[in-house]
């Protein structure tokens, strides 16, 4: 374990810059330590909640800040993010710091029994000279066992999972591109590299899926080979409507045999959209029904029901795109093609509104690995012709792509 870092929760609203800038940073750095937050600037591969997770385990001491402020237009700041790391902070019995600006108003009840540390934000120095103090404080303090009278695990069931683990071999999948969904026996595990424990009995079959925009799914079992290698490599192909017929024969017939594979029906529902009869559109939106029914917590289910509806119901889209959106804030299936549907019934301000979050570092990766040009979709000719918007709209493309290019390069993935 790292002992030299403060892992700071904070909100990522630009009126907290001076807070960490001024007063947390240096009061961290003081004592000696190194200051680490979770904003998404350090991932290359990795989800943010990963990142969270891991620089949170790390840390030495944990600072958070619980201001509860309101924003120009009179909104209150989300805090989800502070309290999601709070929780994982407690639950992990990290050495916590809490500050806020009104301790009465912004911190929960059961947060304020730990001792929180309240500032002024028109005085950051006494709160760095403050904070400064609690951190040397905290270093020479045990953690808070929150959850010491919590016994999870009975003896019993450790025994039993000592076996299993036992019983199983661990296998590291690495699919490329490195943004694909990987799935294990139907479950969603993430991007690669995943782990995975796969049991050894010769009466188990293991399946692994992998799903990424403009790449043709895959979706098979695992071999002997690999269980014995422990490790799996898989390198999707790009997607094709020429080669799309070839692929169905396969993956109706893992369809009968994995009536649940999320990865499955997505690429049954992309086919049938593709014949463009009415009966196959129908038939393409009960598999994505049922898609969502069975993944409701994998981001392409809702883009998958958003692309399927959207010439029929644009704005019903728009709400499945943004929900694709929401689940994986770090793809950019969701904020682009809420930008195609935008764009073709003339509103091109909200458009260029999602193409400029493709330009986030945590976004242009996936977009990066993808197929999907925004210079050369026709979604975007009315918008290219527009004398108020075509300029700004060819200026920000150029960039994006760009920068999408020198990210590939520098990764050399071969995808």
């Amino acid at each position: 374990m790292n002992k030299n870092t403060a892992f700071v929760a904070i909100s990522f609203h630009q009126k907290f810059n001076n807070v960490y800038e001024l007063a947390i940073e240096p009061a961290i750095k003081k004592n000696g330590l190194v200051p680490s937050i979770a904003n998404g600037d350090d991932l290359v591969l990795r989800d943010i909640y990963d990142d969270i997770a891991v620089k949170l385990e790390k840390s030495e001491i944990v600072i958070v800040d619980l201001s509860r402020i309101r924003d120009n237009e009179g909104n209150y700041i989300s805090l989800n993010n502070v309290y999601y790391e709070t929780g994982l902070a407690n639950g992990i019995s990290k050495r916590c710091i809490i500050l806020a600006q009104d301790i009465e108003n912004d911190v929960p009840f059961d947060l304020r029994r730990f001792g929180c540390l309240s500032y002024n934000p028109d005085n950051l120095s006494a709160l760095r000279d403050e904070l400064t103090d609690k951190i040397a404080q905290a270093k020479e303090e045990d953690p808070v066992k929150i959850f010491n009278d919590i016994e999870v695990l009975t003896p019993e069931m450790k025994k039993d999972f000592t076996y299993f683990k036992n019983k199983s071999k661990k296998i590291i999948v690495n699919i490329c591109p490195p943004t694909a969904d990987i799935f294990f026996n139907d479950k969603l595990l993430g991007q690669s590299p995943q782990e995975i424990y796969v049991n050894t009995s010769s009466t188990v079959r293991n399946t692994i899926s992998a799903a990424n925009s403009s790449y043709f799914e895959m979706h098979r079992e695992i071999t002997e080979e690999e269980i014995d290698k422990g490790e799996i490599f898989e390198k999707l192909d790009l997607s094709s409507d020429e080669t799309i017929s070839q692929r169905v024969p396969s993956w109706l017939r893992y369809r009968n045999k994995d009536t649940k594979n999320p990865v499955l029906m997505r690429a049954i529902s992309q086919y049938l959209f593709s014949l463009n009869t009415d009966d196959a559109l129908h038939d393409a939106k009960q598999e994505t029904t049922e898609l969502l029914e069975v993944a409701p917590e994998w981001h392409l289910s809702y883009n998958q029901m958003g692309y399927v509806i959207s010439l029929q119901n644009w704005e019903k889209a728009l709400d499945y795109y943004d929900v694709a959106s929401t689940l994986n804030s770090s793809s950019y299936i969701g904020y682009y093609n809420q930008a195609c549907v935008l764009s073709r019934e003339g509103i091109f301000d909200k458009s260029l509104d999602l193409i400029r979050k493709i330009e986030s570092k945590k976004v242009i990766m996936s977009y990066a690995f993808s197929r999907m040009r925004l210079s050369e979709d026709s979604d975007f000719d009315a918008m290219k012709k527009d004398k108020e918007f075509g300029t700004i709209f060819n200026s920000l493309v150029e960039r994006i792509d760009k920068k999408a290019n020198e990210i590939k390069s520098k990764l050399d993935y071969d995808c």
